[in-house]
Parts: structure tokens; C-alpha cells; sequence
């Protein structure tokens, strides 16, 4: 970001606009520990393959919309290959519109071998 520093899915975690339900909060944290386990912030190709299917199978688009956000991914994401995320429908890219950097998106729903 403008301060040099990298972007963290803390708002995410966080965040006042998603249900308080103590199930949902599990999962935004689970979730935001995986992906922070993964890619400790380093955010060029994002890759929903190394999360486990029980996470990436329940991400919505506002997850998903909620963590490009947080990630600043229209300046930093060059891949995203969403990989088990089945509830995805494409509201949740809107965040990644007018990016310069973004190569390659990946909307397959299984791994590729």
C-alpha cells in the first residue's frame, strides 16, 4: 500500500458487514489464517487450491469480494485461480475492474493436474 506496507485481510477478518454468527466468524478466521499460512501477504498469484476444500467450498463472492478488497488485489494480484470455490457467481470480482496487473483468472472449479 501507500505506507509500504503489504496488505493484510485483517479488515476482512473483522469486518462489521458480515454476520457476527459465531460459526461465520470461525470461518472468516479460519480462512484468513490459511490464506495469511499461504501467502504470508505476498499476493501475485493467489490460489484457492491450497486452501482446504472445506474453506474454499464456502466462500461466497462477498468473501471473496471482501478479501480483493483488503488485498488491494487490483494492484497486486496477477493470478487468481479459484479452485473449489462453487459458490462463486462474479459479483465478487468487481474489486479486480480496471486492474493493469491481473494475467491470468482462473474460474475453473477443479484442480488441474
Amino acid at each position: 500500500d501507500a505506507n509500504g506496507q503489504r496488505p493484510s485481510l485483517k479488515r476482512y477478518m473483522h469486518s462489521t458487514s458480515y454476520s457476527t454468527d459465531e460459526y461465520d466468524l470461525r470461518f472468516r478466521e479460519s480462512l484468513s489464517d490459511q490464506l495469511m499460512k499461504y501467502y504470508n501477504c505476498a499476493w501475485e498469484v493467489m490460489d484457492f487450491v491450497d486452501i482446504p476444500v472445506s474453506l474454499a467450498s464456502r466462500v461466497s463472492d462477498d468473501d471473496l469480494g471482501a478479501i480483493l478488497v483488503c488485498i488491494d488485489a487490483k494492484h497486486n494480484v496477477q493470478q487468481l485461480k479459484l479452485t473449489h470455490c462453487i459458490n462463486i457467481v462474479g459479483h465478487g470480482l468487481e474489486p479486480l475492474r480496471g486492474s493493469t496487473v491481473v494475467e491470468k483468472l482462473d474460474l475453473g472449479l477443479v484442480r488441474q493436474f
